[in-house]
C-alpha cells in the first residue's frame, strides 16, 4: 500500500532554486500552475455546450525575499531548471527550462518582491 500521508500536508518551510543559486522566498505561499491546458466552456447557438482547449505553460507564482546581490534584468533574461521543494512536506517540485516572467517589484519597506512568476513547458512534482 503506497503512503498518502504527504498528500494533506501543506505549508511549512520552503526553498527555491533557480539555476545554482538560491531565492528566498518570502512567505510559504507559494501558487502552483500544475496544468499545462485551459479549458473553457461555452454554448453553442442551439444552447449544447462547447468546450474549448488552449495550450499554456505550467507555472508558480512567488513572492520572493530581496536579497543583495540579486540582478532581475539578469534572472528574468535566464531560462533555467527551477526547483520548489517543500521541505517539512517532502514534495519537490521541477521546472525543466523555464524562465522568470513578469515585473519584478521590491517593496523596500519589507524586502518582498513581488510580481514574479516561474513559467515554462516541462513541470514534475516529486514526493520524496
Amino acid at each position: 500500500m503506497s503512503d498518502d500521508s504527504n498528500n494533506y500536508s501543506f505549508g511549512g518551510r520552503m526553498s527555491v532554486t533557480g539555476g545554482t543559486d538560491n531565492y528566498a522566498p518570502s512567505d510559504v505561499n507559494i501558487e502552483l500552475d500544475p496544468t499545462n491546458i485551459k479549458t473553457d466552456a461555452t454554448a453553442n447557438g442551439d444552447g449544447t455546450a462547447c468546450y474549448t482547449s488552449t495550450p499554456k505553460l505550467y507555472g508558480a507564482k512567488i513572492k520572493f525575499r530581496d536579497r543583495s546581490g540579486i540582478v532581475w534584468n539578469d534572472v528574468l533574461r535566464k531560462t533555467m531548471d527551477w526547483t520548489i521543494v517543500e521541505e517539512d512536506n517532502n514534495v519537490t517540485h521541477v521546472f525543466t527550462s523555464a524562465r522568470i516572467v513578469g515585473e519584478p517589484v521590491v517593496d523596500r519597506s519589507n524586502g518582498e518582491v513581488t510580481g514574479c512568476e516561474i513559467r515554462g513547458s516541462q513541470y514534475q512534482k516529486l514526493n520524496n
